[in-house]
């Protein structure tokens, strides 16, 4: 149980280190703005668990994109060709989730905006 409190702190400390990133503070300030907005909404159970699902990704992906550019810059502090191609890759999957965030978002929202 130990072990496992101790992983739960490291944890804690990686989602605290991705969290000082302007990016992850910017995506957090827009899934406080849908929480809001989803409870003024009064959306369905439903609804929210795509949307808690939605938000889970885009801020995941941010922190794994943090991590991966924290690793990058260990390896090489120099401008690397190949370090900006993954930097770059891992950078575009954070923009693909936060698109389709988006259009769920839209998808979700629409009903209840437009009744």
């Amino acid at each position: 149980m130990a072990t496992f409190a101790k992983s739960f702190r490291y944890a804690l400390r990686g989602i605290t280190l991705a969290s000082r990133g302007r990016n992850f503070r910017i995506m957090l300030a827009f899934a406080l703005g849908v929480g809001a907005l989803a409870a003024v909404l009064d959306v369905s159970g439903t609804s929210w668990a795509i949307l808690l699902v939605c938000i889970g990704g885009v801020l995941a992906g941010e922190a794994m994109n943090t991590a991966i550019e924290m690793l990058c810059d260990q390896i090489e502090s120099r401008y690397d060709r190949a370090i900006g191609d993954v930097k770059d890759v891992a950078a575009g999957a954070v923009l693909l989730a936060s698109v389709l965030a988006a259009l769920v978002g839209v998808i979700v929202f629409w009903p209840y905006v437009t009744a």
